[in-house]
């Protein structure tokens, strides 16, 4: 009762939150889309669309994905965001074909995108309403570009190098970031519109890899131990801008890979704010960057403070104190305040809702897994990730159906590491049930094992454990509840 009492207070202070004045660069809200395609009817039957949004504090290739409501050929949807105005991913899903790109939702303009498909589902005509005029060419060089630029692993310094930290940045800066942006962009070129917040995200990713961590980084590609440089070490920060291009990007490079290196690395790292004042623990974070960042903005500041409070939450699994809430409605300017607050309810409201293991670390059968916990029972196997917005539909759609038959039947859900751990933690309790998350090798082989080859895929073991049916894609829903009925008979 008295986790009741908390959670209610906390949903009352959101509320009284949300009455204050803000820095409108970070504003939660809802941008509305539309989604039309003009093709045959043939292709429409089977056709779904997603949209993706990366929210501010996530990491790379974390998105959240929404499924758009069909009305004839348009795809309708309301999607949560964080900024006025935000770069969202969509995928166009069909039996027979898959596309994808992005476009710029307004949460103060409905955004429309018509896309002409000829018969065989290529796309012939594409345009938008939106701000960034960018065409579907564009957004593809630039996704190209991005996924280049992070794939590029040729990161390692000579060790001869790390007889001072001036030649480990000469080297890094002079060899290094030349050669991955020469690689990424090849001849080709990014729109003017882009420009300023691309090349930013760029040197962002490249901070949070090579830059930050710079004791880390030669242990992982040198294998040898170097002393911690000083904070002008890390001058490389004034490349970046910290305006509200900061918070531009592509859909699935979150800043936190860059926040949460900056908080941890440069100088052995920030204080955790613990139930300090926000202005205080942020005074303090700005006179230690000061060698090598002179003037910090004030977002910049507020996000290092939020990533501090999600460290908290996400990472340690430690609720916010009620000191805590008080600074944070108190001292944030701008919706990040919101943003930590409702992951806070979030983590308190996951207790006993799912039951969850992480095998990553270790091998793990399946068949000796049912045995020990699913002994006499029959079993329905979900293989699925945070990023396949099929996979999340489908156990959406199958919800009630599992509910029906739960105490018949268990229902295991089985995902990889490629699903990063928080979102993985958060999704599979949102759904309930039991969870696992092994390693890409042990997921891949037991798809190997059954014969299935995408996901979402499903194994309908009897009684006895013995495969009934396996099958990939969801289908109709009356014959996934026949099934069910065959196994518990």
């Amino acid at each position: 009762m008295r986790k009741f009492y908390f959670v209610l207070i906390i949903s009352l202070l959101c509320a009284a939150y949300s009455l204050k004045a803000h820095d409108p660069n970070i504003h939660l809200g809802n941008s509305n889309i539309c989604i039309t395609l003009n093709c045959n009817d043939s292709l429409l039957s089977n056709t779904q669309v997603f949209v993706e949004t990366s929210p501010i504090f996530s990491g790379l290739m974390e998105m959240e994905s929404h499924k758009l409501t069909p009305k004839g050929n348009s795809f309708h949807g309301i999607v949560p965001t964080e900024t006025p105005i935000e770069i969202v991913g969509f995928q166009v899903v069909n039996d027979n074909f898959q596309f994808g790109s992005m476009v710029a939702v307004n949460q103060n303009n409905p955004t429309k995108v018509v896309i002409s498909l000829d018969s065989a589902g290529s796309i012939v005509d594409y345009h938008s309403n939106s701000s960034d005029s960018l065409t579907i060419y564009e957004w593809s060089t630039l996704s190209d570009i991005f996924a280049n630029f992070i794939s590029d692993m040729s990161y390692y310094v000579p060790d001869s190098a790390y007889q001072s930290w001036e030649l480990v940045r000469d080297y890094q800066l002079g060899t290094i970031l030349p050669g991955q942006l020469n690689n990424a962009f090849g001849n080709r070129q990014i729109p003017e519109y882009a420009k300023p917040w691309f090349l930013n995200s760029l040197k962002c990713r490249f901070a949070a890899i090579e830059i930050l961590p710079y004791v880390k980084a030669a242990e992982r590609m040198n294998g040898i131990a170097v002393d911690e440089p000083p904070m002008e070490a890390y001058t490389f920060l004034n490349e970046i801008d910290y305006s509200s291009n900061l918070l531009k990007r592509l859909p699935y490079t979150g800043l936190k890979s860059f926040i949460y290196a900056l908080l941890r690395f440069p100088d052995g790292g920030f204080d955790k704010i613990g139930d300090m004042d926000i202005d205080e623990w942020e005074d303090n974070v700005a006179k230690k960057l000061s060698p090598a960042l002179e003037s910090p903005t004030k977002l910049l500041l507020d996000l290092l403070a939020g990533m501090s409070y999600i460290e908290q939450i996400e990472v340690n699994n430690v609720p916010l104190s009620e000191i805590q809430i008080a600074n944070i409605i108190e001292g944030f300017t701008n919706d990040i305040g919101l943003i930590i607050l409702n992951k806070n309810k979030e983590l308190l409201n996951l207790a006993n809702q799912a039951y969850l293991l992480d095998f990553s670390e270790d091998d793990f059968d399946l068949d000796s897994f049912m045995r020990t916990k699913f002994n006499g029972r029959p079993v329905v196997i979900d293989f699925w990730n945070t990023w396949c917005a099929p996979c999340i539909d489908a156990i959406n759609t199958t919800m009630e159906l599992k509910k029906e038959y739960s105490q018949e039947v268990a229902f295991l859900y089985i995902s990889s590491t490629s699903s990063p751990k928080y979102s993985w933690r958060t999704l599979a309790s949102k759904f309930g049930g039991t969870h696992i998350r092994v390693s890409e090798d042990d997921f891949y082989s037991m798809l190997s094992h059954y014969d299935l080859e995408v996901l979402p895929s499903y194994i309908f073991f009897s009684k006895a454990h013995e495969v009934r049916y396996k099958f990939s894609a969801l289908g109709e829903l009356q014959e996934f509840k026949t099934k069910l009925s065959e196994i518990v008979d």
